[in-house]
């Protein structure tokens, strides 16, 4: 077996490797180091990068409530007056909700006139929420009816019932209350009975 010496192969390919140095290459490299050399250093510190990330979700969650509340409700999430009524109304029903399990009815009339629900984040103050529900009267079946229905289908309520536009006038009063400040989900689709 042959011991390579220093008149070996390899050795020759390394000198080759050297002679021939780049000078663009080297150009290049030196400007690499250059603005090593002139990089500002900075202590990234745990503490800082979270309060940086957190500022950043904040921030970014802010715009995401707004854009929220203007599409889906038209409500203005920095305005503390708009913000109000949904959210009374929404804890409000809420608290019918376990009134209604665990002692029953606390009110007949009550409805949620909004179509969608504030956001967790933003229920605060709610300890200060003071709740007045009227019992009222249980609506009859065909109250109940033209409540869901559309006042188009008045003909599915029994001929007894219609004793005039009283019916579709009360139907209607009842679905603009719930919907005068929000439109139905969709114009585009009509509203389809289960009773056709």
């Amino acid at each position: 077996m042959e011991e390579i010496g220093e008149d070996s192969p390899g050795e020759d390919e390394d000198e080759e490797w050297e002679s021939e140095e780049d000078p663009e290459g080297s150009a290049a490299i030196q400007r690499v180091f250059a603005k090593y050399d002139k990089a500002k250093v900075v202590d990234n510190v745990l503490e800082d990068m979270e309060e940086s990330f957190d500022e950043m979700i904040n921030k970014r969650m802010a715009e995401w409530k707004r854009k929220y509340y203007k599409e889906k409700l038209e409500i203005d999430w920095d305005k503390p007056d708009e913000m109000y009524p949904l959210i009374h109304r929404y804890v409000e029903g809420l608290q019918w909700v376990v009134h209604y399990y665990y002692k029953g009815v606390s009110s007949w009339g009550w409805f949620y006139n909004y179509h969608y629900a504030p956001k967790i984040s933003d229920l605060k103050g709610i300890a200060d929420f003071k709740f007045d529900l009227q019992l009222g009267k249980p609506f009859l079946p065909f109250q109940q009816l033209m409540g869901v229905l559309p006042s188009d289908s008045m003909e599915h309520v029994p001929a007894a019932y219609r004793v005039c536009d009283v019916l579709k006038m009360e139907a209607d009063k009842c679905r603009t209350s719930c919907t005068r400040r929000h439109p139905p989900f969709s114009t585009s689709t009509p509203r389809r009975s289960l009773l056709t």
